[in-house]
């Protein structure tokens, strides 16, 4: 992704990391969650997107079948809006801020000291609904969602306490080990969980080993993170 700093309630291109204020982008045909700017981006990141795409649009056809109240692991509505509308708003959330969410998960993790964390361990973000959004008083992802606590998780631990969660994970990688490093965009991948209440998504965290070369590892982290996505009014 590109290094130009985006601000931090831009969508960015899944690819270059252009923002929408530069240029005008356009959503994944398959999974409507990732955006691009152009055809060639889309091209150039679908090594990575492919098994992520294929992730998101079994859980678009699964939300489409199942009524929000049948009490289905992963099945929550926020406000006036249905399950799937809901699952979208959340995904939008966390594209908008996925560059403060990578660097979040990138301290959490250590890796610049522990690699070997991106294994073996989630970056896990629980939210909040609003006030607002639970009243129906707005549908803007970045009004309807505020961070209540981030964390790094094994995921043996994360796999005990939410077997459903711990599936989920686990088939995605096993996706992601069938895809040859060397064909990947960039080599090595981190999962990031983020959750409110019963919604759930998971967002892939690609790197490459010389983007730790100056990552400083901040103990603020938390705060840091909180007070850059906090909800602007």
């Amino acid at each position: 992704m590109s290094s130009r700093k985006a601000k931090a309630d831009a969508s960015l291109c899944g690819c270059c990391g252009i923002s929408k204020s530069e240029k005008k982008l356009f959503h994944c045909g398959g999974c409507k969650s990732a955006q691009y700017c152009s055809p060639e981006c889309q091209k150039q990141a679908w090594k990575d997107h492919k098994v992520w795409c294929k992730h998101n649009r079994e859980t678009n056809s699964t939300l489409a079948s199942v009524i929000p109240s049948s009490g289905t692991s992963f099945v929550y509505s926020v406000g006036k809006l249905n399950a799937a509308d809901s699952v979208n708003a959340l995904r939008k959330w966390c594209h908008n801020y996925r560059n403060m969410i990578t660097w979040a998960s990138h301290n959490a993790l250590e890796l610049n000291e522990h690699p070997e964390h991106s294994n073996s361990h989630v970056f896990v973000v629980l939210l909040d609904s609003t006030p607002a959004a639970n009243a129906g008083e707005t549908n803007k992802p970045l009004k309807m969602f505020s961070v209540k606590n981030v964390s790094a998780i094994e995921k043996t631990v994360l796999a005990e306490n939410r077997p459903d969660i711990g599936k989920m994970i686990a088939k995605a990688d096993a996706e992601n080990d069938k895809v040859p490093k060397k064909d990947r965009m960039k080599e090595e991948l981190s999962i990031i969980l983020v959750m409110c209440d019963l919604l759930v998504n998971l967002m892939p965290c690609y790197w490459n080993w010389n983007e730790l070369g100056d990552l400083q590892v901040e103990s603020r982290r938390r705060d840091i993170f909180l007070y850059h996505t906090a909800i602007k009014n």
